[in-house]
């Protein structure tokens, strides 16, 4: 139970990087463009 609890944060914490990637990207561009 608490294996399979532990895997699956980590699959949510997969998915949810990359989209913190994007959201730090786009924040980079909106401060570079005026």
């Amino acid at each position: 139970m608490k294996r399979y609890r532990k895997s699956k944060s980590g699959v949510i914490i997969r998915l949810i990087q990359p989209a913190i990637w994007i959201v730090v990207m786009g924040n980079i561009f909106a401060g570079t463009q005026p």
